[in-house]
């Protein structure tokens, strides 16, 4: 469990379900994208695609996170 789904454990332990705020909204978020993501490869247009907002993510950069939406990404072939 990294730090983001720590804290975000904690408020949901602390407050009713139907009681989340923007807060937590937004720290979820932020769970969901320091969540490494598997890269979508497409064959047609012969380049990668972020897995969260389908943007362009070229072979020759090999970034730890989507230039577009800050998604962190996982390279690995398995």
């Amino acid at each position: 469990m990294n730090e983001y789904e720590q804290a975000l454990w904690n408020i949901r332990v602390s407050k009713p379900a139907n009681k989340l705020n923007a807060e937590i909204i937004a720290l979820q978020e932020l769970v969901e994208r320091a969540t490494p993501k598997k890269i979508v490869y497409s064959e047609i247009h012969d380049f990668n695609i972020c897995p969260n907002c389908g943007g362009n993510v070229y072979h020759h950069q090999h970034t730890n996170n989507c230039g577009d939406c800050g998604q962190t990404l996982d390279w690995s072939d398995k």
